[in-house]
């Protein structure tokens, strides 16, 4: 996993302090809320009072403790817990409960004052940065390193991890590779034992590692345990035995690198104070990562519909309604039951973060939380999240979205455009003649050719464009905010490319050429209307000749 960078951190660091205090600046007004509600409660048991009174101190409460002020966060809790306590007990708000309620609001205008009173707060809690696990950054071609002692064999591998986009680099021993690595260390070491009886040198693996911790795949004609066992106890993190596999070996350093999916993180906040929103997303995007802020719980399901986030931070008390009911809501659509929802709040009654997490939540963090424990949460979370719905989604050969998760993402793509008021552009890509490619060389080969062209569209493409694996040799890809004529150029480049690499068969070499089509959307066509132009453009190419890219015309109809 990819960590803060130092700037990241040190610019988040300023825009915690800034938020901090404009915090700082609004607790008067903060007060004021808290004030005017405990008044308008009288010496009456008033449910909507009541409501009020409790959602200023628990925004009051959240908001204190996530910029560093535990005394003035600790005291709006307090009176948050004692309202909770009369609006669950209808004989409350008499007298003494009204005393009771008087002085824990005394306890509060006081730790207001305070806070109110002092300098701009700097090196609180909320604004030391710890370094934190972010999600995997795009880097490819990445550098790998092959250590095997049958050169032939060797560098034959290599190079078919060229058509995969790796950067392969053969060496006959472990200390050649290891002299290498001290120039430039590779991102991954496939390490091959070589004969039958052979073992894992630990020396020189712990000698590598500590030149590049770049993670180890061990390659052997052993799979008894006691040759497992010893790869993994000197250090090895994945293991494959022979004949081996290009593609099973692909698979595995696709596995060790995270590379099944680059694309930026989406989070959506659900946080009814804006100043603790606002700081919410500073942390998160010096992570790289895409978040959303929402304060009206009646936005949320549109909200999701349009971004489908990778993951949902949500507190447990907003305005309208209870965290853990909006969450009961969001669990009873099908296509939201496995996005993680993690609760960030200043409730520390066990009890009630069980009953929350109950409704479908997956963890419940207590306000205040360092910025870099929520980035290791949320990271976790979302690259579990990730790896389960890939499972479901992405194509078993490529790695790629399937048809069904690509066409949901087309429909998500394109009411953003139209809500942005941006252009979106689609390709439909064929691969020339596979049918001859699998009948002269074999199925094996063919899904070498598929893979490789997805690879290469993994390789080229940004992590914002949406790859997806259509059908057969057929591959489907999205470029928001790009126009068919840049999408056109793109594609060109990547057939350039594509046409350029040989697959090597024991029979000889081959290549393979692909034709596209490309289309793009305005404000009134429609998101299937889109793939359609898209396709009349495929088809227009490959009766010009096959090998090359036609545009289609722009596409019109209803808006949807």
């Amino acid at each position: 996993m990819a960590e803060l960078l130092p700037d990241a951190a040190a610019q988040l660091a300023v825009q915690l302090a800034d938020l901090g205090e404009e915090f700082r600046r609004s607790v008067p007004g903060r007060m004021r809320d808290v004030e005017d509600a405990f008044a308008a409660l009288g010496g009456r048991r008033d449910a909507a009072a009541l409501l009020q009174l409790s959602g200023a101190a628990h925004r009051l409460a959240g908001a204190a403790g996530t910029f560093g002020h535990a005394a003035l966060g600790d005291a709006a809790h307090r009176l948050e817990e004692r309202v909770r306590h009369l609006d669950t007990n209808p004989a409350g708000c008499g007298g003494q409960d009204r005393a009771a309620l008087q002085g824990l609001l005394a306890d509060l205008q006081a730790a207001a004052a305070v806070v109110t009173a002092a300098a701009a707060v700097t090196g609180t809690a909320a604004t030391t940065v710890d370094t934190a696990p972010g999600l995997p950054a795009a880097a490819l071609p990445r550098p790998v390193f092959l250590v095997d002692e049958d050169s032939r064999l060797g560098a034959e591998i290599a190079e078919k991890l060229g058509h995969y986009g790796y950067q392969a680099r053969f060496f006959p021993t472990p200390r050649a590779a290891i002299e290498a690595m001290r120039e430039a260390p590779p991102e991954a070491l496939v390490f091959d034992l070589g004969s039958p009886g052979g073992m894992l040198d630990k020396v020189l693996l712990a000698e590598a590692r500590a030149i590049a911790p770049a993670p180890v795949l061990i390659v052997s004609a052993r799979g008894d345990l006691a040759a497992r066992l010893h790869a993994l106890r000197a250090g090895g993190d994945a293991y494959l035995t022979k004949p081996l596999d290009i593609g099973a070996l692909v698979d595995r350093l696709d596995d060790l690198l995270d590379k099944s999916d680059l694309r930026p993180a989406r989070v959506l906040v659900v946080e009814d104070d804006p100043i603790t929103g606002q700081a919410l997303l500073a942390v998160l995007a010096s992570a790289g990562i895409l978040a959303e802020l929402v304060g009206d719980p009646g936005q949320v399901l549109e909200r999701l519909r349009e971004t489908l986030p990778d993951l949902i931070v949500m507190d447990i008390s907003l305005p309208g309604c209870r965290g853990d009911e909006l969450v009961g809501v969001i669990r009873q659509v099908d296509v939201w039951q496995g996005v993680p929802i993690v609760y960030l709040s200043v409730e520390v009654d066990r009890d009630r973060q069980l009953l929350a997490l109950e409704q479908g939540g997956d963890d419940f963090l207590q306000k205040p939380i360092a910025p870099g424990h929520l980035l290791r949460v949320v990271s976790a979370r979302i690259e579990r999240a990730r790896r389960l719905r890939a499972l479901m989604t992405r194509d078993s050969l490529t790695g790629l979205l399937n048809h069904a998760r690509f066409m949901e993402q087309l429909d998500i793509e394109a009411l953003r455009a139209r809500r942005a008021g941006k252009p979106l552009s689609a390709a439909m890509i064929d691969i020339d003649h596979f049918k001859s490619v699998n009948d002269s060389y074999g199925h094996a080969a063919g899904d070498i050719v598929i893979k490789g062209l997805a690879r290469l569209l993994q390789q080229r493409l940004r992590q914002v464009d949406v790859i997806g694996r259509y059908g057969g040799e057929e591959f489907a890809v999205l470029f928001p905010e790009t126009s068919s004529d840049a999408a056109r150029a793109v594609i060109e480049e990547i057939g350039r490319v594509f046409v350029s690499l040989r697959f090597r068969r024991p029979d000889g070499d081959f290549a393979v050429s692909f034709s596209a089509g490309i289309a793009s959307v305005d404000q009134a066509c429609q998101p299937r209307q889109l793939i359609e132009a898209a396709d009349r453009a495929l088809y227009d190419a490959k009766r010009r000749g096959r090998n090359r890219v036609e545009v289609a015309t722009p596409c019109a109809g209803p808006a949807t």
